[in-house]
């Protein structure tokens, strides 16, 4: 989905100590010590893996035309349109005939069992035994020592709390193994983002002012440089990334100073959805002067800024393509292979706007991400 979406990144510079023999050593510690920067890789890893999410469904949609297309005309179930008594799979001679009313709910009903037996299996197999992408992503934030804040409008959105327990996760791998480790042996502090608890995913709505402070340092980005030369090529990617570079240090800054309760001017509270809340996917609260942070005890939340949590906008607009070309064409065949080759091509086009939409969000370099 086209969201906004940064990753904060918790990682501290670390100090570096560089001594002199020539020189007798001094009573200042500050002298001979600087900072390296912190390593970028972490987050191009996690931006890569959040942008691969973003085009992932609980169904295939090859499944459901080679489905559509074996149930209809191989096993003949398009015999049931006819309006009949009976389910016999015979083509029906008049006066029993179908029409555009009873192939269109076939077709519906059909598509849709299909559907919900793939969400089923997808969901409550595929996910729970096999592989869970979205919570192996809450684990990978951890880790990388990577937050991620994305909003699906203005004000409104979802955080997932990667800060790591450790305090770093630019280690080697003995020193990584050793923390996973602690963490297992319970040696360490919880992963929440609330003292105590492991939380890590949370609805967000937040104040005017964040939102004013973080567009201001946002449109740095588009405020023309003074160049006495121009530049091209190779040279002007360079200016325009190091100045990217600049804002985006700046905004993780002031998104982790947010999120650390440490802005003056804007600031958040933790609570519980209501019942009511949940149900309608509505916040009731005022957030103008303070921004709410509401607990998402599933830790799905976060998919709604993807395909995957709008599974039943895509599906429906399949359906219904499928049916109005079966409809007009009498081919169930034909209608599952333009409605294949129209979600095919349509998927591709919106993971390019995707991944163009992630790069203007995130301030990461588009030529790291794949």
């Amino acid at each position: 989905m086209l969201t906004k979406t940064f990753f904060i990144d918790w990682e501290r510079p670390q100090p570096v100590v560089t001594s002199d023999v020539t020189k007798p050593p001094s009573a200042d510690l500050t002298k001979g010590v600087t900072t390296a920067p912190t390593v970028i890789w972490r987050t191009y890893l996690v931006a890569n893996e959040w942008n691969e999410l973003q085009n992932y469904r609980k169904t295939s949609i090859a499944v459901q035309m080679i489905t559509m297309a074996v149930l209809l005309k191989w096993l003949q179930l398009e015999n049931w349109a006819a309006v009949a008594p009976g389910f016999s799979t015979e083509h029906r001679s008049p006066p029993f005939s179908e029409s555009r009313l009873s192939r269109f709910a076939l077709n519906s009903f059909l598509y849709l069992t299909i559907a919900a037996v793939q969400w089923v299996f997808h969901v409550l197999i595929i996910e729970r035994i096999l592989v869970d992408p979205f919570h192996s992503m809450i684990d990978l934030c951890s880790i990388a020592n990577i937050s991620v804040l994305s909003l699906t409008h203005p004000l409104y959105g979802y955080y997932i709390h990667g800060r790591s327990v450790h305090g770093r996760a630019d280690t080697d791998m003995a020193h990584m193994n050793q923390y996973l480790q602690n963490e297992r042996d319970n040696l360490c502090g919880n992963r929440g983002l609330e003292p105590g608890s492991d939380l890590q995913t949370f609805i967000v709505c937040l104040p005017k002012a964040f939102r004013d402070q973080f567009d201001e340092i946002a449109a740095k980005v588009f405020i023309p440089t003074t160049q006495t030369v121009r530049l091209t090529g190779t040279e002007a990617t360079t200016a325009k990334v190091q100045k990217i570079a600049k804002v985006h240090d700046e905004i993780n800054q002031f998104l982790m100073e947010f999120i650390d309760h440490s802005n003056t001017t804007a600031d958040y509270v933790l609570r519980d959805r209501s019942f009511l809340e949940s149900v309608l996917d509505i916040d009731f609260k005022d957030t103008t002067q303070t921004g709410n942070f509401a607990r998402d005890n599933s830790e799905m939340a976060f998919s709604g800024a993807f395909v995957y949590g709008n599974e039943w906008s895509y599906l429906s607009f399949e359906l219904l393509l499928f049916s109005c070309i079966d409809l007009a064409t009498t081919n169930s065949a034909f209608a599952a292979f333009i409605t294949f080759t129209f979600s095919t091509l349509f998927r591709k086009s919106c993971s390019v706007f995707f991944t163009n939409s992630l790069t203007k969000s995130s301030f990461v370099d588009q030529r790291f991400l794949f």
